[in-house]
Parts: structure tokens; C-alpha cells; sequence
């Protein structure tokens, strides 16, 4: 297993960005938090260039994996889409990071951002409100007439939110495997006793995370 491991990583080619990150944390040890909002590879490719560099972060906090909820395309792809999108990746990170952090799908469905935040932003005397304003709304009646729910899921913003206020956050510790195998299971993310332990963020107080984000967006 030692000699197909190196075998596999002697052959991944580095890129600007996972060799930013080695750069980084070899030169700061302990002092970087990273928040990862798309598919995993140039953490993980980082990683495997060099073995030990993610365990150099301070923290790592991820916006990814479905754990008990449907994926992006239910019975299609069931799977978080950063996760099917590099699966081997992904599962990279749950073994190699120190102080791991997922906010799955499961957390961020349970957010809505709606005409009352997006009132705010409309209101709010700030250029930078102004332009997510702009930028969004076209975004927030689309979902809003596609699920029902009177706005958009702020996936993103729920991961940068827990590594600046983690109060506002429940935390539970999991033992979860990603399925790196082809088929219907593709990049999915479930419980398994052999698998990696992870901190999941499982819940928020909505009100209070979408006061904070308004208000952080509107430079509060």
C-alpha cells in the first residue's frame, strides 16, 4: 500500500494554486485557516506533492459532501457537486487535514436567503450591498420560482460564516468515507467505521447567521 500510494502521487501534477498552498504553509505553520468552496483538487494536490502539508493549517473548513439528504441531481448524481466532482480528492482531505470542518448540504438547505435580506441589501447604503444586490437578484427569483422557498440557499457563505463565528454553529463529530468508485454512488458521502473523523456542522441559527451576513456584506 505504501509503494501504490507513492506510486499514485509521484504522478500528480502540481499546479499554481496547490503549490501556493504548500508554499504558504510550509512558510506559516499553524497560522492559516483554509475555507474551500469548490472541488477539492489543489488542496489535495498539494497534499500528495508533499505529505503532511495540510496538517500544517491552522484549520480547514469545506463546503461540501451530502450526508443524509439527496445530492445535486437526485438519482442522477447523488452527490454534493464539489465532492462528485473530485471524489479522490475529497477523500484526500478528510484523511490528511488536522482540524477538519465540513458544512454539507445537509446544513445549507436548511438556509434561506430571502425578500427580507434581500430588502436590506437594496436599502443599505453601501456600494458593496449595492453590487451583491445587483448581481444576485437575478439569482434570487430564479430559485425562488424553482423550489418554492421564497429565495436562494447561501451555501458559500455558510462556511466562511463558521470559521468568523463558530458560536453561531452546532458541531458534531462523524466517521464518514467518500465512495471514490464509479456508479450511481459516485462521490457520495457516508457513515462508515472505517472511514475519516470529521467535524460536520449540523445546524445554525439561521436568524442570527443572516443578520451577521447582511450586515457584514452591508460593512457593519
Amino acid at each position: 500500500m505504501p509503494f501504490l500510494f507513492f506510486y499514485w502521487r509521484i504522478r500528480v501534477k502540481q499546479t499554481e494554486a496547490s503549490r501556493f498552498i504548500q508554499e504558504a504553509l510550509n512558510k506559516y505553520p499553524g497560522e492559516i485557516s483554509i475555507v474551500a468552496l469548490g472541488p477539492l483538487s489543489n488542496l489535495a494536490t498539494a497534499e500528495m506533492n508533499c505529505v503532511g502539508t495540510l496538517s500544517k493549517a491552522k484549520s480547514v473548513v469545506a463546503m461540501g459532501g451530502a450526508i443524509d439528504c439527496p445530492g445535486v441531481i437526485p438519482l442522477l448524481i447523488n452527490a454534493e457537486f464539489n465532492f462528485w466532482k473530485d471524489p479522490r480528492a475529497a477523500s484526500v482531505l478528510l484523511k490528511s487535514a488536522f482540524d477538519m470542518t465540513l458544512v454539507p448540504l445537509d446544513l445549507t438547505r436548511k438556509v434561506i436567503f430571502g425578500s427580507r435580506q434581500m430588502n436590506r441589501l437594496k436599502n443599505a447604503d453601501s456600494d458593496m450591498a449595492d453590487f451583491i444586490y445587483e448581481n444576485a437578484k437575478s439569482w434570487f427569483y430564479l430559485m425562488s420560482a424553482l423550489t418554492l422557498r421564497g429565495g436562494f440557499m447561501p451555501h458559500d457563505p455558510l462556511a466562511l460564516a463558521y470559521l468568523i463565528k463558530p458560536s453561531l454553529f452546532s458541531i458534531k463529530r462523524e466517521t464518514l468515507a467518500v465512495n471514490t468508485d464509479r456508479g450511481a454512488g459516485y462521490g457520495s458521502l457516508k457513515r462508515r467505521p472505517e472511514g475519516d473523523s470529521v467535524n460536520v456542522a449540523r445546524d445554525v441559527k439561521k436568524s442570527e447567521f443572516l443578520e451577521f451576513l447582511v450586515d457584514r456584506i452591508a460593512g457593519k
